[in-house]
């Protein structure tokens, strides 16, 4: 019908053995991402520099499950553990490193960039 616009997105998973994601970008390079993460995965164990749009600060929301953050501040060495469970969000500054343990699977959303490559750094 004319209007009407369907898209299966199956085809545009990026699949790994940790889940799924689903970046969603805008005409302007900027967007969502949706990732899908299974119990028993980390993601993340990285930090930023403040060198992406996106990542300064790091925004997203835990729309379904439950999780475990790990972050270490690089400058001051401060270390923080925080249980969450959805709905919640979190913003996440550059030079924190950073770590997300499922708990349950998870269904989270984050903005994203095309310049993100650019500003992932690992320990």
């Amino acid at each position: 019908m004319d209007g009407v616009r369907v898209t299966l997105l199956e085809g545009k998973k990026n699949k790994t053995e940790k889940g799924w994601n689903i970046p969603l970008l805008s005409y302007h390079a900027d967007g969502v991402g949706i990732f899908f993460r299974r119990a028993g995965i980390i993601s993340g164990k990285h930090y930023h520099k403040g060198n992406s749009p996106s990542r300064t600060p790091e925004k997203g929301i835990l729309i379904d499950g439950k999780a475990k953050f790990y972050c270490k501040n690089l400058e001051t060495g401060d270390e923080q553990e925080t249980f969450v469970e959805a709905p919640v969000s979190w913003e996440i500054d550059p030079m924190i490193y950073h770590e997300m343990h499922m708990i349950t699977d998870c269904t989270f959303i984050e903005r994203i960039h095309e310049q993100d490559g650019n500003d992932f750094f690992f320990l």
